[in-house]
């Protein structure tokens, strides 16, 4: 299974797999459902002590949406991030940088997605880890720097474009930092229950703090993707990654 958004990457497509007896490459049903679920993610993360941006969830059924937004604006303040609960790619993230860009923000994407939150803004180096494996046996490849041509940060039209992105390989960070970031990453794919492979997105601050933003775990397998550019820096190839793939279809 290789798709991306919903009803491929949210465990919709994996449970109807399941019901069919069908074997499936990548994720089960129920940490597709959770790693497409941000708020959840977060849970997780705080549960296991990985360092994640603070942020202030706004679920639709809150009436009184102004007031819940000035809560998040105290708390958070501005610069902040406007973030989806629900989907991936970047879609319908938002960076806001004054109070009208903010409500703006607020209004626009309760309209259309729902479910929401605000995450305090990071400013540093957007960086990526790869996972391959499962369980015991999974492990980090190294750490992907994304640096962002002409666009403020790494949105879905830097992911889809050629020629809007410099992949930095390794990543430009302290051994410490490199270390601490891929211990996290794997961390995370093994409380979630990812099977196969996984991607771990981040910031690192410019005080060499990391930040784990999401997990992805249906991660891109095109030429333009994170995932095979890492594995290849440690010499894995494209098939070889594969074949990892193809054996979670048996885990």
């Amino acid at each position: 299974v290789i798709l991306h958004g919903k009803p491929g990457e949210d465990g919709t497509i994996q449970g109807m797999l399941e019901i069919m007896g069908i074997p499936y490459t990548g994720s089960g049903v129920l940490a597709s459902a959770v790693g497409m679920d941000k708020i959840m993610t977060k849970k997780i993360m705080h549960y296991a002590n990985i360092n994640t941006p603070p942020y202030y969830f706004i679920p639709s059924h809150k009436k009184n949406l102004r007031e819940e937004a000035e809560i998040a604006l105290k708390t958070l303040g501005i610069p902040a991030v406007v973030k989806p609960r629900y989907e991936g790619s970047s879609l319908g993230v938002r960076i806001v940088h004054n109070d009208q860009e903010f409500f703006e923000a607020v209004y626009e994407t309760r309209e259309k997605f729902g479910d929401f939150y605000i995450e305090k803004y990071i400013k540093g180096k957007t960086i990526t880890c790869g996972i391959l494996g499962t369980g015991e046996e999974s492990f980090p490849l190294p750490i992907l720097e994304l640096e962002v041509i002409g666009r403020e940060f790494y949105d879905y039209t830097a992911k889809y474009t050629k020629g809007l992105t410099n992949f930095i390989i390794p990543a430009r960070l302290s051994e410490e930092t490199t270390r601490a970031f891929q211990e996290a990453s794997v961390k995370l794919h093994r409380e979630i229950g990812c099977r196969g492979f996984s991607r771990v997105d981040g910031i690192v601050d410019e005080n060499d703090n990391y930040y784990v933003l999401e997990i992805n775990t249906l991660p891109g397998m095109t030429d333009l993707s994170d995932l095979p550019k890492e594995a290849e820096h440690m010499g894995i190839s494209y098939d070889e990654v594969v074949l990892y793939i193809l054996r979670s279809a048996f885990e």
